[in-house]
């Protein structure tokens, strides 16, 4: 059985890996991966999939002012951004080379079929 720990990581993963997203985005996005599969998932859970993201060397945050600024480690909440709406300084999250490679392979525990519909036998991870 998967571990809610382990999904949350792959499906914000998923969210970062084609282009540079913010929390507002990424919430947004992986809330509804989520209730596809019949449950939620928590901003502190999205906060500490991404924080494990970015020390593992899977994904990078970014600040676009004026140019694009890699920042060392998981910034504070307070400097991420807001949850209701994207801002213009907003931090931004995006897969590494490395979270690339992961996310490119096999998961055989990832919810959905090649075509994007909830595998029959998939059951949702134990807390």
């Amino acid at each position: 059985m998967v571990r809610r720990r382990d999904l949350v990581r792959m499906f914000v993963l998923d969210q970062i890996s084609d282009d540079y997203e913010c929390l507002h985005q990424i919430t947004k996005q992986v809330a509804d991966l989520s209730s596809r599969c019949a449950f939620t998932i928590e901003l502190d859970e999205i906060l500490a999939a991404l924080g494990d993201l970015i020390s593992g060397g899977l994904a990078r945050a970014y600040r676009f002012s004026p140019k694009v600024e890699g920042i060392d480690g998981m910034p504070p909440i307070e400097e991420i951004g807001s949850l209701d709406a994207p801002g213009i300084d907003d931090v931004y999250f995006r897969v590494t080379e490395k979270g690339m490679q992961l996310q490119l392979s096999e998961y055989p525990d990832w919810p959905f079929d090649d075509h994007n519909v909830l595998r029959l036998d998939w059951k949702p991870p134990e807390s």
